[in-house]
């Protein structure tokens, strides 16, 4: 059902200023609380990193990744080979971030399932 109100059609029809309008934000229903730990440890990467993973039953582990050098077409830098690897042993869910370019924007997330799944964030 359809109910039409004479006075919000005046409004259009005196050329309403719609520039002073402000639009607020909705209140926000859920805040979600996550816990997160930083560490800095030295020792060999992979090896620090799965033991932490383990050591502190983390849930989710999210690396960030560097965008390939065109230049190392038949060689992997050291950055992507602890992030395959990761990915591929650690217990926990990993995911592995990196930018888009600039002109596409979005975010390029890898998974022990989907390799550089194009995320619109």
């Amino acid at each position: 059902m359809i109910v039409e109100d004479e006075r919000d059609e005046s409004i259009f029809d005196q050329g309403f200023d719609y520039q002073g309008l402000k639009l607020e934000r909705p209140p926000q229903l859920h805040q979600i609380e996550v816990e997160v730990e930083a560490l800095v440890i030295q020792g060999p990467m992979l090896a620090t990193v799965l033991s932490q993973v383990k050591k502190l039953e983390a849930s989710v582990l999210v690396l960030s990744q560097s965008k390939p050098s065109p230049f190392c077409c038949f060689m992997r830098s050291r950055g992507e080979v602890l992030v395959e690897e990761c990915i591929s042993r650690a217990e926990c869910l990993t995911l592995a971030v990196r930018r888009q370019s600039k002109g596409v924007g979005g975010y390029l997330v890898s998974t022990r399932w989907q390799k550089n799944f194009w995320l619109l964030a």
